[in-house]
């Protein structure tokens, strides 16, 4: 081999070599920008999902249960008011229109007064001393609420019970004194504390006898009912009509004529009749119902809460906390805890309530 031969070996060999360097530098660099576009960029720190904690702290808040619901009203009907005594009409005060409030006394048979009572059980026992049951608790609560000395939480008859229902009569024994016995026949019962009626059927001297209609009413009404949610909290509620709270059975029936009288009495009920459209169905009066008194609960998140209504509890510093679910709303439950909590447990998966 010349040595020109050689040289032309080795000026190849050293151009191949550069070739090879610069087909591996571009690879590489390739390699990189590949690299470089196939990474994802960080995330900012302001996009990043935050991390769940461990632990909360709770709040306390005053719940009241409000709800906006629907008071239904019957429709008034006739109703009539029989005498409960025979005999014949020597006074009469009673006539159509005129209202007849409990306590007053719309006429007189025989001499004696006949004496209205808006009782919740109608008098079907004679007053005397000792006698006891539902309509002398009624009698004594009704006396007592007209402003007589009688004992408005006894279901017996003492001498101020006796008293009492012969001063509202304007009675007494002949000598001045309380009658010994009041008989039930001298009380009519009428269904509210004020009853009009629409006629009467009676005139001044008439004979009666207990089948003769004294009485036409007619605004005498069924129950006022209110449908009481499910969930409600179990503790007394009102009603609110105006400014004016007016408590509501826990059924939701209410039957007490006082009570019933001064709902249909109150500007809201009569505002609400004369805006709507007449029918003669039940009247639907929207109401507010709410706890008669405002309680404290604890506010948590719903996911730290463990159980159910009959077995509830959440884990505060790791230790189990019984408590009574409330109410849940928005996302957040109330609960009534066993001892006073500030924070609770969020990471609660595998947990349970101790038996209770």
């Amino acid at each position: 081999m010349t040595t020109t031969t050689l040289r032309r070996q080795m000026a190849t060999s050293r151009r191949w070599l550069a070739l090879t360097a610069f087909v591996a530098l571009i690879a590489g660099a390739g390699g990189v920008s590949a690299g470089i576009l196939i990474a994802s960029p960080p995330t900012p720190a302001s996009l990043r999902s935050p991390s769940v904690p461990s632990t909360v702290p709770v709040t306390t808040r005053e719940f009241t249960d409000t709800r906006s619901l629907t008071l239904t009203i019957p429709p008034a009907s006739p109703h009539e008011l029989t005498s409960p005594i025979a005999g014949r009409i020597t006074a009469l005060q009673a006539a159509p229109g005129t209202p007849i409030t409990s306590g007053s006394i719309p006429c007189e048979i025989d001499g004696l007064p006949l004496l209205a009572l808006a009782l919740s059980t109608p008098l079907y026992q004679d007053v005397v001393d000792g006698a006891t049951g539902p309509d002398i608790a009624a009698l004594n609560a009704e006396l007592a609420r007209l402003g007589y000395a009688a004992p408005a939480e006894s279901q017996r008859v003492t001498a101020a019970t006796r008293a009492a229902l012969a001063s509202a009569m304007g009675v007494s024994d002949g000598a001045g004194g309380v009658p010994s016995r009041i008989e039930a026949s001298r009380v009519l019962w009428i269904p509210a504390p004020t009853v009009t009626p629409s006629s009467v059927p009676v005139h001044l001297g008439d004979s009666v006898d207990t089948q003769t209609v004294l009485l036409n009413l007619e605004d005498s009404r069924d129950a006022l009912r209110i449908s009481i949610p499910p969930d409600a909290y179990p503790a007394d509620h009102v009603i609110t009509l105006g400014d004016k709270d007016y408590p509501v059975p826990s059924d939701g029936v209410i039957t007490d004529p006082t009570l019933t009288a001064t709902i249909l009495s109150s500007s809201e009920y009569t505002a609400f009749v004369r805006s709507a459209p007449s029918s003669d169905g039940p009247v639907q009066l929207p109401v507010s119902w709410k706890l008669a008194s405002p309680i404290t609960v604890t506010v948590v998140p719903p996911a730290s809460v463990i159980g159910d209504a009959t077995n509830a509890c959440v884990f505060s510093s790791g230790a189990p906390v019984p408590v009574s679910i409330v109410s849940s709303q928005l996302g957040r439950t109330y609960v009534l805890p066993t001892t006073p909590i500030s924070a609770v447990d969020t990471a609660v998966e595998g947990r349970s309530c101790p038996s209770s």
